[in-house]
């Protein structure tokens, strides 16, 4: 993905052709150029500041528009379904990033609830999973969800039959992991969730859609770190892989390439066709890999704590 300083700023955004296709006047050193894209294209639409916002295209590009996040989406997709499209959560964040800096520290102290674990870490609970602690989900621009849960990580990574054949798929790509996790009935108690990546995640708990099934977890568990590399959440899988139920579970590096890697379900900021995966067992931090190679995944599930 380009720099910000070097990113094109998108001054119009008009349908052309129907609904389909889109072509913006992207400000360039050359001056007002004409740059077109198909809906299919784009990944998300993000608010920047109150009256910015960005297009994220699927193969990582990224431009600010001199619209609201609002206005964008209904140029993109309609009044009607631009709407629809506007999560409660984007709506929250846009309405966090214009606070002035003052407002936003309050805000991220007045919505972090305080918990004590409810089992010794690295405890295998059954029918819940292996204990690793309390976890409070933080936006990608640090905002707090105002919720906190007791997270467990499944007691084995992924596996799925392959069909005809007697040994299991055992690494997958991104797009697969997250088929594989959503298509989970009943496994070690429970079912698996449909979350494209975090920001889908982040959806489901702020609109209280979550329902504590399995998911791809998030690079703060993984690490402890978020997408800019700042340190969030203490009780990660790379301060605990050596503790009670997790001893022993983790993938090494072996002739079967990549299995020592574990997929977390937040997009790198550089490109949104990279993902963050990380190699547990050896303590490494994680770090960024394009979405079709293949890795392992060690599912977790939350519970509402209050």
């Amino acid at each position: 993905m380009e720099d910000s300083k070097k990113r094109p700023v998108i001054k119009g955004v008009s349908k052309v052709r129907g609904v389909a296709t889109f072509c913006a006047l992207a400000a360039k050193d050359q001056g007002l150029q004409p740059v077109v894209f198909t809906q299919d294209r784009v990944d998300v639409l993000v608010g920047e500041t109150e009256k910015t916002s960005a297009i994220c295209l699927k193969n990582g590009m990224r431009a600010t528009v001199s619209l609201p996040l609002e206005e964008l989406h209904t140029v993109l997709y309609g009044a009607k379904d631009g709407a629809a499209g506007l999560t409660d959560l984007r709506l929250y964040q846009q309405k966090i990033e214009s606070m002035s800096p003052a407002a936003r520290a309050d805000k991220k102290e007045d919505r972090e609830p305080d918990f004590a674990p409810a089992y010794r870490l690295g405890e295998v609970v059954k029918g819940k999973g292996i204990y690793c602690g309390v976890w409070k989900p933080r936006t990608r621009e640090g905002m707090s969800l105002g919720k906190a849960f007791n997270l467990f990580a499944a007691p084995q990574d992924l596996r799925v039959k392959i069909e005809g054949k007697k040994r299991e798929k055992k690494t997958f790509t991104y797009p697969e992991a997250v088929t594989a996790v959503a298509a989970l009935k009943g496994w070690n108690g429970h079912d698996g969730g449909q979350y494209e990546d975090e920001v889908d995640l982040y959806d489901a708990i702020h609109s209280e859609k979550y329902n504590g099934g399995w998911f791809i977890p998030t690079r703060d568990i993984i690490d402890g770190r978020n997408c800019f590399d700042e340190a969030q959440h203490m009780h990660n899988f790379k301060a605990l892989r050596n503790v009670r139920g997790l001893v022993r579970t983790w993938q090494r590096e072996t002739l079967f390439r990549n299995a020592e890697y574990y997929w977390s379900c937040t997009p790198c900021n550089e490109s949104l066709s990279y993902v963050f995966r990380g190699y547990i067992a050896a303590g490494g931090d994680c770090e960024g890999e394009f979405k079709t190679k293949k890795s392992s995944v060690r599912p977790v599930r939350a519970e509402l704590i209050g």
